[in-house]
């Protein structure tokens, strides 16, 4: 069993963006009180940048746990302890999306979805170990037999993962 968690930098990174976004719309919201969509603007704005610093607080808080019969996720958040897992014997959904930052899609992230019967799990690539919670579902997707978009299968291939050896050796 390995534990992932998102990494500091990361996190650092996403709370000084909550931070800037909020100090620099609260201010912006007080000074246009006099236009009704001024004001709505920035304070959307800032909601929108406080609701990023909450998610990224409860990010800070989240742990997964791979092992050899699945994935669990752990939320220590703002009303308790919260476990959600995907069992391998029992994936019924797998994705995985490619999210570009430029248009020659050179810089980007990933996320993996994965799905059984009462559970959904969304990761991204910037988790700790992120390639070895890829492997090991499309391991259990293939051994699924779990019908799977090209897309999907690119994506795996391109993050080294080639569906066809691990079908094989599997």
């Amino acid at each position: 069993m390995t534990v992932q968690r998102y990494p500091r930098s990361t996190l650092r990174n996403d709370y000084i963006r909550a931070a800037v976004g909020v100090a620099l719309c609260v201010p912006l919201a007080a000074v246009s009180r006099g236009s009704w969509f001024g004001f709505w603007l920035f304070a959307s704005l800032t909601v929108l940048f406080a609701v990023f610093g909450l998610r990224t607080w409860l990010r800070a808080r989240t742990e997964y746990r791979l092992t050899e019969s699945g994935l669990l996720r752990t939320n220590a958040g703002i009303a308790g302890h919260a476990e959600t897992g995907v069992a391998w014997a029992e994936l019924s959904g797998l994705k995985l999306r490619f999210f570009p930052l430029r248009r020659d899609r050179s810089e980007g992230w990933m996320q993996l979805i994965v799905r059984s019967a009462g559970a959904r799990l969304s990761v991204d690539s910037t988790l700790e170990d992120f390639d070895a919670i890829a492997e090991a579902a499309l391991a259990a997707g293939l051994r699924n037999e779990l019908p799977m978009s090209q897309t999907t299968l690119a994506n795996f291939r391109a993050l080294g993962l080639s569906p066809e050896n691990l079908s094989d050796s599997g």
